[in-house]
């Protein structure tokens, strides 16, 4: 069985297997380590040996000055700018992509932290993560850092229900919970914003209004019966406060870019009024101004009491957003780590094993 990085270099194979003389990879450092990525982009240079051109789609702008020789800047489907490397600086495409200067590109708000809103203790799936114990307060953002494989989304998918535990507790406001389902979960107040939008987070096939609503049925039906007025209702408010751009609720959520697929899947969590979020790669593959949007919606949520639980693999982002942070390797808890007093240096070393793998 490959590894996420082995199936990219896979397919980079297989394209030129068919004397491809242009490659388009779309993200294709999303899910991938820093080794996988170097490795990546040391292929993409070689490719340029045997005059194979590549179109590179990334969001994430630092990849740039590695790889390119041109940008191109989209924004609402057209074109916006092309620059050569040498003039295309960070601040610049950031200011071309979201159509104005982003003073802020993580927005962090006086906030008060108050009591413990969810604790973990002990929690195990066989094989998959061993006796991990955490905890997030009301009015808190923490943050879940670890490279690939280390067991974040599984222990979230765990806690939400989707997968099952073999042991550990989970406390709700310091009364234990028992979560064996994401029904159960939804009850217990917890929502989650999955790392795959489309597979686990919307209904491709269905409309924004429908996706929107679709896990609290009960705020527009009686009796088993769905009330078009009130589902139209209620995300005609959600589309217009999350700013989703689409013609009408009745637009298929497919038919949406990604960032506007994201703010449905928030918009559907919000409808619930969850006092504990889990966001799993809140920001993958959305643009910049997008992203700024999702903070400050974060930051709404921990202001109005909400406690979040925030995993990623952008450590700019980890570190720009999060109050405290844990950091997974191997399926284990390595460290806890306050955001004021700590680095991206220091957060990798836990991520490769410091203190227990590594000398």
């Amino acid at each position: 069985k490959l590894g996420i990085g082995q199936q990219q270099m896979v397919e980079v194979a297989k394209a030129l297997s068919l004397n491809s003389k242009l490659i388009i990879m779309d993200e294709p450092t999303a899910t991938l380590t820093e080794r996988e990525i170097d490795q990546l982009f040391e292929f993409i240079k070689n490719l340029r040996l045997k005059e194979v051109s590549t179109l590179y789609i990334s969001h994430r702008l630092e990849e740039f000055e590695r790889i390119a020789d041109r940008i191109t800047v989209m924004r609402d489907g057209r074109t916006v700018k092309t620059l050569p490397l040498s003039e295309a600086k960070i601040p610049e495409l950031i200011k071309l992509m979201v159509g104005r200067e982003l003073v802020n590109q993580f927005p962090r708000i006086d906030h008060k932290i108050g009591d413990v809103r969810l604790r973990a203790e002990g929690l195990t799936r066989n094989g998959v993560f061993h006796d991990v114990s955490f905890h997030v307060n009301s009015g808190e953002i923490l943050g879940v850092s670890g490279l690939v494989g280390s067991g974040r989304t599984e222990i979230m998918r765990a806690l939400f229900g989707v997968d099952r535990l073999d042991a550990g507790a989970v406390y709700i406001d310091g009364r234990q919970v028992h979560i064996h389902s994401p029904q159960d979960a939804i009850r217990e107040g917890l929502g989650f914003v999955t790392e795959d939008r489309k597979k686990y987070g919307l209904v491709l096939s269905l409309s924004v209004g429908q996706n929107i609503t679709l896990s609290n049925l009960s705020f527009v039906s009686k009796s088993g019966i769905i009330k078009l007025s009130s589902e139209r209702g209620i995300s005609d408010q959600y589309i217009s406060k999350m700013n989703i751009k689409t013609p009408s609720a009745n637009q298929l959520v497919k038919n949406l870019s990604g960032g506007n697929q994201q703010k449905v899947v928030l918009a559907k969590w919000l409808l619930s009024q969850s006092k504990v979020f889990i966001f799993d790669e809140p920001t993958r593959g959305i643009d910049v101004g997008a992203k700024v949007e999702v903070y400050n919606l974060m930051n709404e949520l921990i202001t109005a009491g909400a406690a979040i639980i925030m995993v990623s693999s952008e450590l700019p982002e980890i570190l720009g957003i999060s109050d405290r942070i844990i950091v997974m390797c191997r399926g284990e808890k390595l460290a806890d780590l306050d955001q004021r007093n700590t680095s991206q240096e220091e957060i990798l070393y836990y991520a490769a094993g410091g203190g227990k793998y590594l000398a």
